[in-house]
């Protein structure tokens, strides 16, 4: 396994409106006669809000940051994420939706100990 990525940095001070960096990850597997190449690509990242959000953990003020994600491989696959991100937590919920906009997908934070 072969593994080549880029960091996803977030800034210190974020603000809305702001664009961040964008991503990549990109994986080559090998064994035997077959081999596998993956590419992943997070593209798009903007702040978009700065809200209150409530989750199983508790009610959080977060930055919500979306971007879009390729998935090259066997298949191509695009999806677009909304993450909210608060402050010495850390990611409290994200939401994937398809191509069409559907949800997917999502993930909250159940519980937080300072």
């Amino acid at each position: 396994v072969t593994v080549d990525a880029s960091d996803l940095a977030f800034p210190s001070r974020m603000e809305v409106g702001q664009t961040l960096p964008d991503g990549s990850v990109s994986m080559k597997v090998s064994g035997g006669m077959a081999m596998l190449n993956m590419t992943v690509n997070i593209i798009n990242r903007k702040v978009e809000a700065f809200e209150s959000i409530t989750v199983p953990a508790g009610t959080f003020d977060c930055y919500k940051i979306t971007y879009d994600t390729d998935v090259k491989s066997i298949v191509k696959v695009t999806t677009t994420t909304a993450e909210w991100i608060a402050k010495n937590v850390g990611m409290v919920r994200s939401e994937t939706y398809d191509k069409k906009g559907k949800l997917t997908g999502y993930t909250v934070l159940s519980k937080f100990i300072p």
